[in-house]
C-alpha cells in the first residue's frame, strides 16, 4: 500500500514537471529571441570629446555609429540653461505693474522659434496661455521657471540624427495638472525619433498621481520605456507593472565608479549585464583620462564592448521588449499538484504515516493546487518546493545510504578515490531531484514581469537556510519512517537525549559558532539584492573562471557543497560516519544552490543551466582530487 501510494505521488510530480517545463520552453524561447542590445552614448561627452580634440563633432557621431553605437541620450534644456547661454532674458518688473505677490516674471528670447517653442511647453506642461510678443508675461516667479525643461535641442536632435543615430530623450519629470501635459511630452519625444525613453531624476514621469497616464501615452507612442538598473526611481516599478514588462532594462556606470573602473573592467561589466541579468541598453560613458587621441580610445573601447556582446551570441542594435509567456492557469495549477505531491512523499520518507499529520500535509497539498491560481498564492507555491526538494533528494539519499550500509559487510578496505566514483550516480539523483525544485520556480513564477525584475522570487534567504537547516535536523536527530513509528519516535527520543546530555566541549562549541557563522554569512550573500559585498580576490577569481568557462560556476557549489556530498556519500558507504555525517549536511549548501540558480528570474535560462552543469563537473572533479590525495597520503600508513 505504501509503496504504491509512493508511486502514484512520483506520477503526480512528474506530470507537474512537465506542466512547468513547458512554461520553461516558453521562457527560453523568448529569451532566444530577443539578443539585440543598444550601445547608447551621452551627448554632453560626446560634446566634449569634439571640443577637446577638435574633432568635427559629425564625424565623432559617426565613428563611434560605425561601432556599433545606436543611439544619444540627450537630456532636455532648463530655461535657466538657455539664460546661461544668453538666449533668454529676465527683465525687471514693469513700474507700476504687478504686484510681486502675484509672481510674474517677464522674459525677452533670442528668437521667435526658441520664444514659440517655451510658450507651447508653457501651455502644456501648465496649462497656461501666454501672448507671443516681442516679450512675454509669465505668471510664475523665476524660481519655478529656471528650472523648467523644455525639451530637446533641435540642433542637438538634428546632429545625432544626421549621424545615424537615434535620440533618447532623458525627459525629466513635472507637476502636470492633468494627463494631457504627460502625453504631450512623450507625443513630443516620438516626433523627434525617439524609440527609447529614460527619465532624468529620482522620478519617473507623471509620478506620482499619473503613472498609468504615461504608461499609456508610452504605449500610445510606441516607445520602450528604459528601466535603469539600480537606478531606484521613484515610481519605476508601478510604471513597469503598467507596462506588463514591455520595458528595456539599462545598465550604466556613474562617472564616480568610472573614475575608478579600468577599460577591461568596464567591458566585461557590460557584457555580464546584457547577458545574465537580461540588460537589453548599455548606457556608455567615456573613459576618464582616456589615452590620446580621446575619441579613438573611446571608438575602440566602444568596438570592445560590440565585438565581447557578439562573441557571445549577442547582436548591437534597436532592441525590443520580451515576447509575453508564462503558464496557463491550469499548468500553474498541474505544478501545485507536482509540489504537493512532493511534500507528500517527503513526509513518507521522513516519519511513518499517521491519521493526523498525513491529513493536515494532504490539506497543504490540495491547497497547493489552488494557490497558483493567484499571483501570491504561485509565489508561496514556488518558495514550498523550493525548500522542500533539496529535502526530498537528501531523505532519497538517507533511504539509498541506509539500504547500502545494511547490504555492504566489511567496506573498510576500499580506497576513498573509488568509493567517490561510486557515489557519482547517488549524487547525480540527489542534484536531479534537488533541479526539480528550480524547475517549480521557472514554471510557477517565470513571465516577462520576471525576466524584467518586476516580480522576483520571494523567499530566497528562507529557502536556503530552512533547507539546510531541515537537512541537518533530518541527519542529526536519525529522522526516517523505516522500522515504523515506535521506531521512529524511540530514535529521535535517544538522539535529543544524547545530544542534551552530551557535555559542552570547548573544540565542540568553537564548531558549532563557526558553523552558525557560514551559514549567517551565506544567507547574508543570498538573494536578488544581498547585503554583503564580494573582495577583490574573489572578483578576479570569478573572472578568471569566466574566462576559462564562459558562465562561471558558484564558488560555495563546485568548491565546497558539491566535493562535500561526494565525500560524505563515499564515507557513509564505507561507514565512516564520524567524517561522512557532517560532509552530507555541508553538501546540501550545494543542492540548495542549485535551486537557488534559478530564483534569479532575471537570469536568462541558459546562464542557468550551464553555471549548474559547471557546477557540477567541476565539483566532481575537485572531489576526486581531494579522494586521491587521501588516497596518497593513506597508502604509506596501510602498507606499515
Amino acid at each position: 500500500m505504501r509503496s504504491n501510494m509512493r508511486l502514484v505521488l512520483w506520477l503526480m510530480v512528474a506530470v507537474g514537471t512537465l506542466a512547468a517545463m513547458k512554461t520553461a520552453a516558453a521562457r527560453w524561447h523568448a529569451e532566444a529571441a530577443n539578443r539585440r542590445v543598444a550601445i547608447i552614448l551621452d551627448w554632453d561627452e560626446m560634446r566634449l570629446l569634439s571640443e577637446e580634440t577638435n574633432t568635427p563633432l559629425p564625424d565623432v557621431l559617426k565613428r563611434f555609429r560605425a561601432q556599433g553605437a545606436e543611439g544619444v541620450a540627450i537630456g532636455e534644456q532648463t530655461l535657466g540653461e538657455l539664460e546661461g547661454f544668453q538666449r533668454v532674458e529676465v527683465l525687471p518688473p514693469r513700474i507700476g505693474g504687478a504686484a510681486p505677490s502675484e509672481m510674474v516674471t517677464r522674459l525677452k528670447f533670442s528668437d521667435d522659434a526658441l520664444r514659440d517653442r517655451v510658450l507651447t511647453v508653457i501651455k502644456n506642461k501648465w496649462g497656461q496661455e501666454v501672448d507671443r510678443g516681442r516679450t512675454v508675461t509669465v505668471h510664475a516667479s523665476w524660481t519655478e521657471l529656471y528650472s523648467l525643461t523644455v525639451g530637446l535641442p533641435d540642433d542637438v536632435v538634428a546632429a545625432v540624427k544626421a549621424a545615424g543615430l537615434q535620440p533618447v530623450p532623458r525627459v525629466t519629470n513635472f507637476l502636470a495638472p492633468d494627463q494631457f501635459g504627460v502625453q504631450w511630452a512623450l507625443d513630443s519625444a516620438k516626433a523627434e525619433g525617439a524609440g527609447i525613453v529614460i527619465f532624468g531624476g529620482d522620478q519617473v514621469l507623471g509620478y506620482p498621481s499619473l503613472v498609468k497616464q504615461t504608461a499609456e501615452a508610452l504605449t500610445s507612442n510606441g516607445l520602450l520605456f528604459g528601466q535603469v538598473e539600480f537606478g531606484k526611481q521613484k515610481g519605476e516599478e508601478e510604471l513597469a507593472r503598467a507596462l506588463n514588462g514591455s520595458v528595456v532594462r539599462v545598465h550604466s556606470i556613474n562617472p564616480t565608479e568610472m573614475a575608478r573602473t579600468t577599460e577591461s573592467d568596464a567591458v566585461d561589466r557590460f557584457l555580464r549585464a546584457a547577458e545574465e541579468r537580461n540588460i537589453r541598453a548599455l548606457y556608455v560613458r567615456a573613459l576618464p583620462g582616456a589615452p590620446w587621441p580621446a575619441v579613438e580610445s573611446n571608438v575602440q573601447y566602444v568596438r570592445k564592448i560590440a565585438e565581447a556582446l557578439r562573441s557571445h551570441g549577442l547582436v548591437t542594435g534597436s532592441p525590443h521588449p520580451y515576447l509575453e509567456y508564462g503558464g496557463s492557469a491550469v499548468e500553474r495549477a498541474m505544478m501545485g499538484m507536482g509540489v504537493g505531491a512532493a511534500t507528500l512523499l517527503a513526509l513518507l520518507y521522513a516519519w511513518p504515516a499517521v491519521g493526523g499529520t498525513l491529513a493536515l500535509v494532504l490539506l497543504l497539498a490540495l491547497l497547493d493546487v489552488v494557490l497558483p491560481f493567484s499571483g501570491s498564492g504561485s509565489k508561496l507555491v514556488a518558495l514550498q518546493g523550493a525548500l522542500l526538494m533539496p529535502v526530498l533528494a537528501f531523505l532519497v539519499l538517507r533511504a539509498s545510504l541506509d539500504r547500502r550500509m545494511a547490504e555492504t559487510e566489511s567496506v573498510m578496505a576500499n580506497s576513498l578515490l573509488r568509493s567517490v566514483l561510486r557515489a557519482a550516480p547517488a549524487f547525480l539523483c540527489a542534484s536531479s531531484l534537488s533541479a526539480l525544485g528550480a524547475v517549480f520556480v521557472v514554471g510557477l513564477l517565470s513571465s516577462r514581469l520576471g525576466s524584467m525584475k518586476i516580480v522576483e522570487f520571494s523567499g530566497i534567504k528562507a529557502q536556503q537556510g530552512g533547507a539546510i537547516v531541515l537537512i541537518a535536523a533530518m541527519f542529526y536527530l536519525d529522522i526516517s519512517s523505516r522500522g515504523g513509528l515506535r521506531a521512529a519516535r524511540e530514535r529521535v527520543r535517544r538522539r535529543v537525549a544524547e545530544i542534551w546530555a552530551q557535555p559542552l566541549v570547548l573544540g565542540g562549541f568553537i564548531i558549532f559558532v563557526v558553523a552558525m557563522a557560514a551559514l549567517a554569512m551565506l544567507l547574508a550573500r543570498s538573494g536578488n539584492d544581498p547585503g554583503v559585498g564580494v573582495s577583490g580576490a574573489e572578483l578576479q577569481f570569478r573572472a578568471l573562471l569566466e574566462k576559462l568557462m564562459g558562465v562561471r560556476p558558484r564558488t560555495k557549489e563546485f568548491l565546497i557543497g558539491h566535493p562535500a556530498l561526494l565525500l560524505g556519500i563515499a564515507l557513509m558507504s564505507m561507514r565512516r560516519v564520524r567524517w561522512g555525517l557532517p560532509l552530507l549536511i555541508v553538501g546540501a549548501i550545494g543542492q540548495v544552490s542549485i535551486v537557488n540558480t534559478f530564483c534569479h528570474l532575471h537570469t536568462p535560462l541558459q546562464v542557468s543551466v550551464l553555471r549548474v552543469f559547471n557546477g557540477l563537473w567541476t565539483g566532481f572533479i575537485v572531489a576526486l582530487l581531494i579522494a586521491w590525495i587521501s588516497d596518497r597520503f593513506r597508502a604509506p600508513k596501510a602498507a606499515a
